[in-house]
């Protein structure tokens, strides 16, 4: 089984050091082609693909919701994809993405993130992904947003956009792993944001805020571990589509 394609959807931005990054740290996973759906940025090497970018004039999760169905009808694109933010990195080589989620159900971190800030974007869309998983008759809930990547099948990613008939996907993660019941392998989020956090040099994946990337340790950790200035492909060839 040839191994998929890597996807990135990408906001408009010459300046992106994270993605510079993720790019690089690919050389530890096993993939075929990588596209970028939205803005591709002038110094990223023409083996990247650049889909046709969907216009990003909405907010910020219209524009994901745009770039990511341009990129999911494209035939040129696996069937099974591995959907990359720019601030995820593969600190180790690994061979297949595993499925992973959350330790506790989503009721556990609605309530702590209700704590910090019951009226933020992310509560009340967490919440709202929780009533919506329970009117489709889904009672036991995990939470899938962790900041690693993750797998998508795109016939089965077109049916559920075609059922939510929304303008944008928060959550979308956590919406498909419960609906199609991916289980997964429970472990902590690996994003740091700050010195106060350690770095686990035995994790697989590392994620980063902007801050974090540029001026504490994880971000230093993450340059040293991709000097290079190529990014290092696989031998698979190329996907074939009927």
């Amino acid at each position: 089984m040839p191994y998929p394609d890597v996807l990135y959807i990408v906001k408009v931005s010459e300046k992106n050091e994270e993605l510079k990054y993720s790019l690089r740290s690919l050389k530890n996973l096993k993939h075929c082609r990588i596209f970028i759906s939205g803005y591709k940025p002038s110094w990223v090497k023409e083996d990247v693909i650049h889909l046709n970018p969907a216009q990003q004039k909405g907010q910020k999760y219209q524009n994901i919701k745009n770039n990511l169905l341009t990129a999911i009808k494209d035939s040129r694109l696996s069937d099974e994809f591995i959907l990359m933010n720019d601030d995820f990195f593969i600190m180790h080589p690994v061979k297949r993405v595993p499925t992973l989620r959350r330790i506790k159900p989503i009721e556990h971190y609605i309530k702590f993130f209700s704590k910090l800030d019951g009226q933020s974007y992310y509560v009340k869309t967490m919440k709202a992904t929780r009533d919506l998983l329970r009117s489709w008759g889904i009672k036991k809930i995990y939470s899938y947003e962790l900041h690693v990547p993750f797998l998508y099948n795109k016939a089965k990613l077109l049916v559920l956009t075609d059922k939510l008939e929304t303008d944008h996907y928060p959550h979308l993660r956590t919406i498909y792993g419960n609906y199609y019941n991916i289980a997964g392998q429970p472990i902590k989020d690996v994003k740091i944001i700050n010195d106060t956090q350690d770095i686990p040099h035995e994790s697989c994946y590392l994620s980063t805020i902007d801050e974090s990337f540029a001026s504490c340790r994880v971000g230093e950790y993450i340059r040293l571990s991709f000097p290079e200035k190529t990014i290092l492909f696989t031998n698979t060839p190329r996907h074939s589509k009927s």
